[in-house]
């Protein structure tokens, strides 16, 4: 058989099922064909992703200045190509660092001095026995400059991500 002519008849098949078909046929093929393309479209929608290892993109490392001083700075690297917008940082579910946005492939440089103490609610001593409550004192305002974290978790309108530094990443 001829290639021409397999396309002759196809063509011809074609034609004829929504010439002669009924009403009937016609909205069935269509609904089915709509059904398809949404499968399609859900399926291809739900398998992209982001083109990084994780939701937002994101990146953290930490570095020592000078072993003299023992200081400590740290990095939050936005690998993606979208902006973040009201990003948190919190560190150890203790300190946290705010920014109003992070443009894609921005790297944020920090240091002790920007994180606070966020649950830090300053009321004078002696009301109403709230002292109490706490099991010890309250952390400094700002970490010291060698502080290392152990938990940073990245909070923005675009996703969220914690990243566990205690685990080694697989090699």
């Amino acid at each position: 058989m001829n290639p021409n002519d397999v396309v002759d008849s196809l063509q011809r098949q074609l034609k004829g099922l929504f010439e002669s078909g009924t009403r009937y046929q016609v909205e069935k093929i269509g609904v089915v064909v709509g059904f398809l393309v949404l499968v399609i479209a859900s399926v291809g929608w739900a398998m992209s992703g982001p083109d990084d290892s994780n939701e937002l993109g994101a990146s953290f490392g930490d570095e020592v200045l000078t072993s003299q001083l023992d200081r400590r700075q740290y990095y939050i690297e936005n690998e993606g190509s979208k902006d973040w917008t009201r990003v948190r940082v919190v560190f150890d579910r203790k300190y946290l660092y705010t920014a109003d946005k992070v443009e894609g492939g921005e790297r944020l440089t920090l240091g002790a001095a920007d994180l606070r103490y966020f649950y830090r609610m300053p009321r004078p001593w002696g009301r109403q026995d709230w002292e109490q409550l706490a099991e010890g004192e309250p952390p400094a305002v700002s970490p010291p400059e060698s502080y290392s974290p152990k938990l940073v978790q990245i909070r923005t309108e675009q996703g969220r991500i914690d990243l566990d530094l205690t685990q080694k990443p697989a090699s």
